[in-house]
């Protein structure tokens, strides 16, 4: 897209295409990449993830469950322990995860889902905690759903005045990672825009279909 080309027209962006982040010989040429592209500190944002939609926990089968912890904390997982290393060689540098505010009111009907983003964000921490030392702040951001035409198709009936731009999110990010680096390491950021559909009606009603 065109967007896309402005983004990685420069020398501080690097797009790399067809790497799969459950696969280790993509992992090793991920690693290979960013270290022939990243000469000094450099920041990581990974927004991978996998979202089946919210169903009862008897209708998500065992392998939906692990799909969605594929998605959602494995392949996290694989791209620290691939890039964490690299970082510190490098001095540092952020690291932002994408996070749900289902982690704070662990909404029925997903559950797997959930369940893969509270592992996630409590791998933040902990890799915070461990890596602080080597100036690399790791935080999660906790989010409502993204306004995107994909979201709009499949939840036609939820709460979209609470849903964020993808460009407000890509602005945060780029005065988290402009600045010196600050305090805030380890922390879950939560993104939420008012709607009083969110605040004053509940959940069920919410999603109902």
């Amino acid at each position: 897209s065109e967007d896309l080309k402005n983004l990685i027209d420069g020398t501080r962006v690097g797009y790399i295409s067809g790497i799969n982040l459950l696969n280790k010989k993509d992992l090793i040429l991920l690693k290979q990449k960013v270290t022939n592209f990243f000469k000094s500190n450099f920041n990581v944002i990974n927004c991978t993830g996998y979202y089946l939609g919210q169903e009862p926990f008897e209708k998500t089968s065992i392998d939906e469950a692990k799909k969605i912890f594929d998605g959602n904390f494995l392949t996290v997982y694989n791209t620290a322990y691939t890039l964490l290393p690299l970082m510190k060689l490098r001095g540092g540098g952020h690291f932002i995860l994408f996070g749900c505010n289902s982690v704070v009111y662990n909404y029925p009907w997903m559950a797997a889902f959930t369940a893969a983003k509270t592992a996630l964000q409590s791998l933040a921490t902990s890799l915070a905690h461990e890596y602080a030392e080597d100036n690399i702040h790791i935080n999660t951001l906790r989010l409502a759903t993204l306004q995107t035409p994909r979201e709009l198709t499949t939840k036609p009936y939820g709460d979209q005045k609470n849903w964020i731009n993808p460009y407000d999110i890509a602005e945060l990010i780029e005065s988290l990672t402009q600045g010196p680096f600050s305090l805030i390491n380890g922390a879950a950021i939560d993104l939420y825009k008012p709607s009083p559909l969110y605040y004053h009606q509940s959940y069920f009603d919410r999603i109902k279909r």
